[in-house]
């Protein structure tokens, strides 16, 4: 009986050794950049990266923190190619479905916060990535001294004050119009513009054209 106990004890220590591990090799190393643009090594916590980052925890000099997008100015782990930016943005509060679509042409705007933007293409144009509360990927595009909201806005206008048909619902692809604006440099692009969708795909495929067009024309 004391053997089988001992056996036991044994299984559950090494179950738990083996946990502890397991949690652990979860863990990567990558660096921070501090607000004073210094890179810095640490260890990143499990999953703390994924889907979108409010919060980061991270082990810096033996020593764990929490960090977020105000305290920092973004961080990077190179084994797994992923690289996020903390930028100061004003979300658009942006309709998207028929069902909830505005009764104004300009959506609102919420207060300025900083937040993390995982970096999707670096070049003239930079291209960044934020998931929203609602679970939607938005885009945003930055130049050397601008950071636009990429989006499209439903809303409705008023057709007529007839009963029967009072309102028409309206898509107002904004984002077109601010890439053609962004891109002007390769009006050859203008078409292409007019006909994506604001999806990841389709703004990374652009985005390599522009860099490829800018190259050309120098």
């Amino acid at each position: 009986m004391r053997i089988f106990r001992f056996y036991s004890l044994t299984l559950v220590m090494l179950f738990a050794f083996l946990i502890i591990k397991a949690q652990k090799s979860k863990e990567v190393n990558g660096f921070i950049i501090s607000m004073g643009n210094d890179t810095i090594a640490c260890v990143f916590k499990p999953n703390s990266w994924k889907k979108q980052p409010r919060e980061i925890k991270a082990r810096l000099a033996n020593k764990d923190t929490l960090l977020s997008a105000k305290n920092i100015n973004g961080f990077f782990i190179p084994s797994l190619s992923i690289q996020y930016v903390s930028r100061l943005i004003s979300l658009v509060d942006y309709s998207d479905n028929f069902q909830e679509a505005s009764q104004w042409k300009d959506p609102n705007v919420f207060p300025a916060e900083k937040f993390f933007l995982k970096i999707l293409h670096k070049g003239e144009l930079s291209l960044y990535q934020y998931t929203d509360k609602l679970n939607r990927d938005d885009f945003f595009v930055e130049t050397v001294d601008t950071l636009i909201q990429l989006y499209s806005h439903l809303y409705y206008k008023i057709e007529s004050v007839h009963p029967y048909n009072p309102t028409k619902a309206l898509l107002d692809k904004k984002y077109q119009y601010d890439l053609q604006k962004l891109m002007i440099h390769c009006r050859t692009l203008y078409s292409v513009i007019e006909n994506i969708d604001l999806k990841k795909e389709h703004l990374l495929q652009l985005f390599d054209m522009y860099e490829k067009c800018i190259a050309d024309n120098k």
